[in-house]
C-alpha cells in the first residue's frame, strides 16, 4: 500500500473518532437543559409555596376585618336597645345581636382554622425555599462539572482536527480534495474496505478487474455503486 492510501486510512479512522466525539458534544445542551429544568421547577414550587401562604394569610386577614365589623355592629344595636321602647323593635334589634353574634362566632373559628393553615403554608414555603437554595447550588456544581467535561470533550475535538489537517497536509492536493468531496458526500465516511471482492460498506461486488486494482494498491479507486474510495488491506482479509 502507497503511502497516501495509508493516510487516507489514517484520515477515515480520524474522521470516525471525530464523528464519535461531537456525538458527545451534542448531549451538553441537554445536559444544561435538564438542569435548568430542575431549578425552574424547585423555583415554581417554592412560588406555588408562596402563593398558597399568602391567600391564607389575605383569608384570615379578611374574616378578622369582617368579625370586627361585626363586633362594633353588636355595640351600635346593643345602645339601640336602651332607645327602642316597643316590644316588637326591641326583639327585632335582639334577632340583629343575636345573628351578628353567630356571624362573627363563625368567623372566629374561620379565623383560627386559616391560622392553623397559615402556619402550615408557611413552614411548606420554608422548605420549599431551603429546597431551592440546595437545588440552586447543587446545578451551579453540575453546570462547573458539564462545562469541565465539555471542555475536555471540546479539547479531544481540537487534538483530532489538529492530526486529521496533519494527516491530510500529507496527501497531493488533488487526493485530498477528492477525499474531501467523498467524505462530504457520504456523510464522514469516504474510505471503504475491500472485502472478498466487494465494497465493506455497500455490499457491491466489483468486477474481478477493479478489484485486482484495488489489491494493489497502486490507486485510489471508487466503488462504482455508493461511490466510496477502496482500500484493501490484506492482514485483515488473510484473517477471515
Amino acid at each position: 500500500m502507497t503511502p497516501e492510501l495509508e493516510i487516507l486510512w489514517r484520515v477515515q479512522d480520524l474522521d470516525r473518532a471525530l464523528g464519535a466525539v461531537r456525538e458527545r458534544l451534542v448531549a451538553f445542551p441537554a445536559r444544561r437543559a435538564a438542569l435548568a429544568q430542575r431549578l425552574s421547577a424547585a423555583k415554581d414550587a417554592l412560588a406555588r409555596a408562596e402563593d398558597a401562604s399568602k391567600a391564607r394569610a389575605l383569608a384570615k386577614r379578611d374574616a378578622e376585618s369582617q368579625a370586627e365589623s361585626l363586633t362594633q355592629q353588636e355595640r351600635k344595636f346593643q345602645t339601640q336597645l336602651t332607645q327602642v321602647k316597643k316590644n316588637e323593635e326591641y326583639a327585632a334589634l335582639l334577632a340583629e345581636i343575636e345573628g351578628a353574634r353567630k356571624k362573627r362566632s363563625e368567623l372566629e373559628t374561620f379565623v383560627l382554622e386559616k391560622m392553623e393553615e397559615e402556619g402550615a403554608a408557611a413552614a411548606a414555603s420554608a422548605r420549599a425555599k431551603q429546597a431551592l437554595s440546595e437545588t440552586d447550588s447543587a446545578v451551579k456544581a453540575e453546570n462547573r462539572d458539564v462545562d469541565a467535561d465539555e471542555g475536555r470533550v471540546k479539547a479531544e475535538e481540537a487534538g483530532l482536527m489538529a492530526e486529521r489537517e496533519a494527516a491530510l497536509n500529507g496527501l497531493p492536493a488533488s487526493l485530498r480534495a477528492r477525499y474531501e468531496r467523498v467524505h462530504v458526500a457520504k456523510k464522514g465516511q469516504a474510505v471503504a474496505e475491500l472485502v472478498r471482492d466487494s465494497c465493506g460498506v455497500c455490499g457491491s461486488r466489483l468486477p474481478p478487474q477493479t478489484a485486482i486494482e484495488v489489491r494493489r494498491g497502486t490507486a485510489v479507486v471508487e466503488c462504482p455503486d455508493c461511490g466510496r474510495m477502496l482500500l484493501f488491506k490484506a492482514d485483515v482479509e488473510s484473517s477471515r
